[in-house]
């Protein structure tokens, strides 16, 4: 068993290393808040925080305080975060082609969590349920339009989740280059790395 596992399963070295940290940049990016928005009405303020596996805040129709959870969507991300952690961690692993080709797709894959998050944000700014205004993904709305008897300003932005999702994504793709360009540089006659 021990030789078969030599065979398909690489020393500590470099590309352990990439594949994993990787993994840890998809996890912190499921834990983190993608985007956010901060309502300011007079001297009250509400918010909420969107994550990959629902969101949080105190804006009806999202309750006070409680995760909402209510799209299907959350339960996909969750789904798909927890196969590409395992897919990078198993693509760290691996020898040769095999463990490349599981940190590209899983590259692949995030950046496409990243655009279907993207839309559906945008989706739901250009009609915001039960306020019917639309919202900017990213900036500020509001100012002279009043709600009641107090004026109110929207913000809207990506957060740092965002941003880990699409590092991570591009350092899946990325890493398996730099693998191919650190053995090259191995098997050059005179380079020792």
């Amino acid at each position: 068993m021990a030789s078969s596992s030599k065979k398909y399963v690489r020393k500590l070295r470099l590309q352990n290393v990439l594949g994993v940290i990787c993994a840890v940049l998809i996890l912190a990016s499921f834990f983190s808040p993608w985007w956010g928005v901060n309502v300011i009405s007079g001297w009250q303020r509400w918010s909420i925080a969107v994550f990959p596996h629902g969101v949080y805040g105190d804006i009806l129709p999202y309750g006070f305080g409680r995760p909402y959870a209510g799209s299907p969507i959350f339960m996909i991300f969750t789904g798909v975060f927890a196969v590409c952690i395992f897919l990078c961690l198993l693509g760290s692993i691996l020898k040769g082609k095999k463990g490349k080709a599981l940190l590209l797709t899983t590259g692949a894959i995030l950046l496409i969590i990243v655009y279907v998050f993207n839309y559906r944000i945008a989706l739901a700014c250009s009609n915001v349920p039960g306020a019917g205004i639309s919202i900017p993904v990213e900036g500020k709305a509001g100012g002279e339009q009043e709600l009641g008897e107090w004026e109110y300003a929207i913000y809207t932005g990506f957060q740092f989740g965002y941003y880990l999702a699409i590092l991570a994504g591009s350092a899946c793709i990325i890493s398996p280059l730099l693998v191919y360009m650190y053995e090259k540089l191995r098997q050059r006659p005179g380079k020792r790395f």
